[in-house]
C-alpha cells in the first residue's frame, strides 16, 4: 500500500508540473474566458456528489479562503462538488456519446455491488485550470477502477481519456476552474495546504450523469444511480 501511495504521489506531481499556468499554450489560456456556468460542452461521466456535511466543510473552510484571495476564478457551486470515479467520454460539444450507448452503461448494475471504493483526501493541488483537493483511491478502489475500464471496453463504452499513468489511479475533488493566471497569493496558500487532512472518503453510489467541465447543476442530467 505505501508503494501505491508513493506511485499516486509520484502522478500528482508530474501532473502538477506539466500543468503549470506558464506552460499551457497561448490558445489553451485564451479558453479560460469562457464562462464556465453556461459552456455547453458536455462529457459523460460516472461521479460520487459528496455528502452535504463535507461539501460544506469544504466549501466554508477551503473554498471560500481561495475566493477572498483570488476573486478573478470561478468557483464551484456546493451542490456541484464531486469525485470523479472514472471518465466514459471526454467533455465535447457536440458530445461523443448516444442514448443507446447510456443503455449499455446502466447494465453495469451487478458490477457495482458489493463493492468497498475509499479515498483518502489530502491537500490541494493546482493543475493548468483550476485547483483541486488530492483524492488517493486504496488498493481495492484502485484495482476495481482499472477492472472498470476493460469492463467499459466490454460493454462497447470505452474510456475516450488519454492518462499519464495507466496503471495507477488518482483522484480529486476539483474546486476552482481559472478565468486568469493565478496570482501569487493563492499560489502561496495552496503551497501551504499541501498536507491538511480531510479524512477517508467512502463511496456510498456512484451517479452516471452527463454535465459541462464545472459540473455545473442546470449542465447536468443524472441517467443512473449505482448503489
Amino acid at each position: 500500500m505505501e508503494d501505491l501511495i508513493a506511485e499516486q504521489e509520484k502522478l500528482f506531481t508530474e501532473l502538477e508540473n506539466f500543468n503549470s499556468y506558464a506552460k499551457v499554450p497561448p490558445d489553451s489560456k485564451s479558453e479560460k474566458t469562457i464562462d464556465y456556468a453556461d459552456d455547453n460542452r458536455i462529457c459523460l461521466t460516472l461521479v460520487y456528489f459528496l455528502p452535504e456535511e463535507l461539501r460544506d466543510i469544504i466549501t466554508k473552510k477551503i473554498i471560500q479562503l481561495l475566493k477572498e484571495t483570488d476573486k478573478e476564478q470561478y468557483y464551484y457551486l456546493p451542490e456541484s462538488l464531486h469525485i470523479t470515479i472514472n471518465n466514459v467520454k471526454i467533455i465535447s460539444n457536440p458530445p461523443y456519446f448516444n442514448s443507446e450507448e447510456i443503455l449499455r452503461l446502466k447494465s453495469l448494475n451487478d458490477y457495482f455491488n458489493n463493492v468497498n471504493l475509499e479515498f483518502k483526501l489530502q491537500g490541494l493541488f493546482m493543475m493548468s485550470n483550476g485547483i483541486a483537493i488530492k483524492a488517493f483511491p486504496n488498493l481495492t478502489t484502485n484495482n476495481f477502477i482499472l477492472d472498470l475500464r476493460d469492463k467499459l471496453e466490454e460493454i462497447g463504452v470505452p474510456d475516450n481519456k488519454s492518462y499519464f499513468n495507466k496503471d495507477v489511479i488518482i483522484g480529486n475533488i476539483t474546486l476552482c476552474r481559472f478565468h486568469s493566471e493565478p496570482n501569487e497569493e493563492i499560489k502561496q496558500l495552496i503551497k501551504g495546504m499541501k498536507n491538511f487532512n480531510l479524512g477517508n472518503l467512502r463511496i456510498k453510489n456512484v451517479s452516471l450523469i452527463s454535465t459541462n467541465l464545472v459540473c455545473h447543476p442546470d449542465k447536468t442530467k443524472i441517467y443512473h444511480n449505482f448503489k
